[in-house]
């Protein structure tokens, strides 16, 4: 479940078990499981998905506390091994610390003091969590960033590349006329050869909107119209149209 920490515990002394059951208990985060047989814990560890905390007796028989720590750290470096050992068996602990230990508490201990270790030891589960969740929203923003970037990149290639194509349709200074004059010499030294009806009579018809805006005097209208005619007809039949 969402916000929750698997707990398992091991011991194969029933009392100690009930009691470190009871303990677990008070804590709302965890989901505790309990186990009084080592080489049931062994199957569990193995089958089931990795446990968050695992609390176990140090000395069993059949397997001991290093071995399922062992077990469980294999699976999931980030499963916290907690360890219940007698105050004779420090040896062990020397080789449990080398395997990656979280903590240890010996026998017999009092309820707070386990109690107060399961604190710790879910809080640094829940920090571990928000860690985790940290850097994978970092690394989401990062793709989207990277992302973003490239769609940018090919925002401005095409940019670069519709300006070009823009560019070629771009007349050249020196090729603009400065003046009426220019532009009716301009059009009349062109000769259309497959000029249609309709093109004559649009430029005809912007031609007199030219006239009746007053953008144009009355002598413009006539010299442009007598041009456009001209690339239509030809100079010898303007009289006649």
């Amino acid at each position: 479940m969402e916000g929750k920490y698997r707990l398992l515990i091991v011991d194969d002394d029933p009392n100690i078990l009930k009691t470190m059951r009871a303990i677990a208990r008070h804590h709302r985060q965890l989901e505790t499981e309990v186990v009084e047989e080592p080489v049931a814990a062994r199957e569990k560890i193995l089958q089931n998905a990795p446990y968050h905390i695992i609390l176990t007796d140090l000395v069993m028989p059949g397997l001991n506390g290093v071995d399922l720590l062992k077990l469980a750290r294999a699976k999931s470096p980030d499963t916290k091994v907690i360890l219940v050992a007698s105050f004779g068996d420090q040896q062990m602990l020397m080789d449990a610390i080398k395997y990656g230990v979280y903590d240890y508490i010996h026998k017999p201990f009092r309820p707070e003091e386990l109690n107060l270790m399961l604190n710790n030891c879910t809080e640094r589960c829940r920090l571990i969590s928000s860690n985790m969740m940290l850097e994978e929203r970092v690394t989401r923003q990062q793709e989207s960033r990277q992302t973003l970037q490239e769609e940018v990149a090919q925002l401005r290639h095409e940019n670069a590349r519709l300006r070009e194509e823009l560019n070629k349709f771009q007349p050249k200074l020196d090729q603009v006329p400065t003046d009426i004059s220019e532009a009716i010499a301009a059009a009349a030294a062109k000769r259309v050869s497959n000029i249609q009806p309709y093109d004559i009579y649009r430029e005809l018809k912007e031609l007199g909107q030219l006239l009746e805006n007053e953008h144009i005097s009355q002598t413009e209208f006539n010299e442009i119209r007598k041009s456009i005619l001209n690339r239509a007809y030809g100079s010898q039949q303007v009289s006649e149209v």
